[in-house]
């Protein structure tokens, strides 16, 4: 009875021993921390020095989670987060992360350990106190868990929202930038006549003797007017083809009576550019009183419609 006590406590406390290729082995087991509350993640490591570890085995325990027999299996005593294991020249590392969740004292989980001789070395396995949380049973106030999941649909619609509001603020930022349209009023044709007949020289073309020059710029004064008064284009017209479309324009029987006298005007325009009749200066200059009285009493009723 006594040498098989002594040989237990050998086995336990002692470095292991190989008869077979005299391999002289070193067996390090720790836990930190050694006291730890339920649920807090302790850290069991175990190191298997050697001269010669070849033939050496190590085997992870082969279930993650223990129940206790007599236990609800819903909470199991601990449960191994991770194991890892390292081998080196001389020396196999093992580090596992375990949490408890049962109060107590309790033996970590023992690593199996083979010799080169397939016999199985023991090793001095540490315990830890695990310590109960809020034994009281007092309420405390439990953070929601932090979802670590993306939630695409949610970024979907801020990113839509974002995009409306960059849309509306651009589309807002156009509209006041835009300048307003101005407002162009409506010029009575008989001013803008008055105007490219004063730009013209009014009548000293026909005091320099210039009597060609004179009325070939009156006479685009005039198609310039009848274009504005009465909404045809004149500009590339005959004397023909104004007279076609004025008396077509002309509705009351006033302006109806002036139409000879605005193709007179012309024929007379007409015969000063094209023909080497050159017309008297008192001619022209009755022409030019009698075109400004015609064009005044063709701009009347311009801006109400009334031709």
């Amino acid at each position: 009875m006594r040498f098989f006590l002594i040989s237990l406590v050998l086995c336990f406390y002692l470095p292991a021993y190989s008869d077979e290729q005299n391999v002289f082995l070193k067996i390090d087991a720790a836990v930190n921390p050694t006291s730890a509350s339920v649920g807090a993640n302790v850290e069991y490591t175990v190191n298997v020095a050697g001269d010669d570890l070849n033939g050496v085995k190590t085997e992870l325990p082969e279930k993650r989670e223990l129940y206790l027999e007599d236990a609800s299996k819903e909470v199991p005593v601990y449960i191994i987060n991770s194991a890892a294991k390292d081998s080196s020249q001389g020396l196999i590392a093992i580090k596992m992360n375990i949490s408890f969740f049962h109060p107590g004292t309790w033996t970590l989980p023992e690593i199996k350990i083979y010799g080169a001789d397939k016999i199985r070395v023991g090793y001095n396995v540490p315990s830890i106190d695990i310590v109960a949380v809020n034994e009281q049973g007092e309420f405390v106030e439990l953070e929601e868990p932090f979802d670590m999941g993306v939630n695409y649909r949610r970024l979907f619609l801020i990113f839509v929202a974002v995009a409306a509001l960059c849309l509306f603020v651009f589309w807002l930022w156009r509209r006041l930038k835009k300048p307003k349209p101005e407002v162009v009023l409506p010029v009575n044709p008989f001013d803008l006549f008055t105007h490219e007949l004063n730009d013209l020289g009014g009548n000293r073309l026909i005091y320099e003797g210039k009597i060609d020059e004179y009325a070939f710029g009156i006479s685009i004064i005039f198609r310039h007017f009848l274009s504005h008064r009465f909404g045809f284009d004149a500009a590339e017209m005959t004397t023909g083809e104004i007279r076609g479309s004025l008396s077509k324009a002309l509705r009351s029987r006033e302006h109806a009576t002036l139409l000879d006298e605005v193709i007179k005007q012309f024929d007379l325009w007409d015969l000063s550019k094209f023909a080497e009749f050159t017309p008297d200066e008192s001619v022209m200059l009755r022409s030019y009183d009698d075109i400004i009285k015609t064009a005044k009493k063709l701009a009347r009723g311009w801006n109400d419609g009334a031709v």
